[in-house]
């Protein structure tokens, strides 16, 4: 009788832990949820009108242009209607020196004096557009081919999703007709560890063991797309 009672214990403590278990991650969902409406605003037009007065103040579009349809330089990226958790993340990075890569280190000066609040209304003015690939890059049918099977191959699309425009996060960025220049300097400087901020490192893993080639085919392919 005592037998039975201690394994009766035991099982009900053992459902009392699982229970307990699952609720921390259910609050750990939860408050995961929480932070995620936080940090991105609902739909706001005042909103958007402050980003674009900051975009302008600032002098954003000397590098990335007046409008959607592109940046002044194919080294520079194609940001308007990029992910807003994404955007604002790697303006806090440059803007903290933690993403010096590149010419991040000519966008410094440009972000220091931004506070948090301006990141986020700029991002948000940004990503409020569609994300445009209508551009004129032209590549040949071999190269864009290889591209596609290479992006595949190497898993990309786990994280940026199929053809760079539905990532499976908006901590990603889209990629879907991103200028050419650009996706190559950033592959490569991901790769060689020369970009390690925010969730560059993630990428190590797939990215390590690629051809500089096979990087350069791939970033072909992404800014061939359109929409």
């Amino acid at each position: 009788m005592k037998c039975q009672l201690s394994i009766m214990k035991i099982c009900i403590y053992f459902c009392v832990c699982l229970i307990f278990i699952e609720g921390i991650g259910f609050a750990g969902k939860l408050r995961e949820r929480q932070i995620s409406i936080i940090q991105t605003p609902t739909s706001d037009i005042n909103i958007a009108l402050d980003g674009k007065k900051l975009y302008n103040k600032y002098l954003c579009y000397s590098c990335h242009g007046k409008n959607e349809n592109s940046s002044v330089l194919a080294k520079y990226p194609r940001i308007y209607g990029q992910n807003f958790k994404y955007l604002s993340q790697q303006i806090k990075d440059i803007k903290n020196s933690k993403r010096n890569n590149a010419l991040s280190q000519t966008m410094q000066p440009f972000v220091v004096k931004l506070t948090n609040e301006e990141i986020m209304k700029i991002s948000y003015y940004l990503s409020s557009f569609s994300f445009s690939s209508n551009h004129n890059e032209l590549h040949t049918f071999n190269s864009i081919s290889m591209g596609k099977k290479l992006y595949k191959k190497y898993m990309c699309h786990v994280c940026h999703g199929p053809k760079g425009k539905y990532p499976t996060s908006n901590i990603y960025p889209k990629l879907i007709g991103q200028n050419t220049t650009y996706l190559k300097q950033q592959l490569l400087d991901i790769k060689y560890k020369k970009r390690i901020n925010s969730i560059s490192n993630s990428m190590l893993p797939f990215i390590s063991d690629i051809d500089d080639n096979e990087l350069l085919e791939i970033a072909n392919y992404l800014s061939s797309l359109k929409e």
